[in-house]
């Protein structure tokens, strides 16, 4: 079974013969993001969920929310520091960009409080660097009524429709993903 074409694709060029593949979506729970309400704010209020490791890439995040005018946007980041196979450094680099104007590190956030942070966003970032399969966290948003702007690589660009219900962005590309914020915010 794979939960994305994306899987399904590298299961081939592993040697798995097609007929033994089956496509298998994966659902999530819905009942927790029923009845949500969202306020409207006069700011753009961005998002992160997920472990705060390279390859899921928060900095490419803070860097494009670094750029942009201060005031008419904000983020929160939901999530802790996580070793990237063993390798903690990524840690120092991430710190001071954690604490700059307009970011609220919320650490670790439990899983039944994850409908009420979406229902707080106006849009969730899924900036990953590497080839997510089948993100639970974007079909979350989806659930709370959040659009995602995501990387274009792999299960992410499965599930993000540019345009539709979401916006894609080069991977690891800062510059891109700044592009696609200020479109959100001068095109709410």
């Amino acid at each position: 079974l794979a939960p994305s074409n994306t899987l399904m694709e590298r299961f081939a060029r592993f040697g798995i013969p097609p007929s033994r593949m089956l496509l298998q979506h994966q659902g999530i729970d819905a009942r927790p993001f029923a009845g949500l309400t969202r306020q409207p704010s006069d700011r753009l209020r961005l998002g992160f969920a997920g472990s705060l490791m390279a390859s899921k890439a928060p900095h490419v995040l803070l860097e494009a929310v670094a750029g942009l005018p201060s005031g008419r946007v904000s983020l929160k980041i939901a999530g802790d520091l996580a070793p990237y196979h063993g390798d903690d450094s990524y840690a120092a680099i991430l710190r001071p960009m954690l604490a700059q104007g307009g970011v609220e590190w919320l650490g670790g956030v439990a899983h039944e409080r994850v409908p009420a942070l979406l229902a707080s966003l106006d849009v969730l970032a899924v900036p990953s660097i590497w080839i997510e399969n089948s993100p639970f966290v974007i079909k979350e948003a989806f659930a709370a009524g959040v659009p995602v702007v995501a990387s274009n690589l792999g299960g992410m660009a499965e599930l993000v429709e540019d345009g539709r219900n979401g916006l894609l962005f080069a991977a690891g590309d800062p510059a891109d993903l700044r592009r696609v914020i200020t479109r959100l915010r001068d095109e709410p």
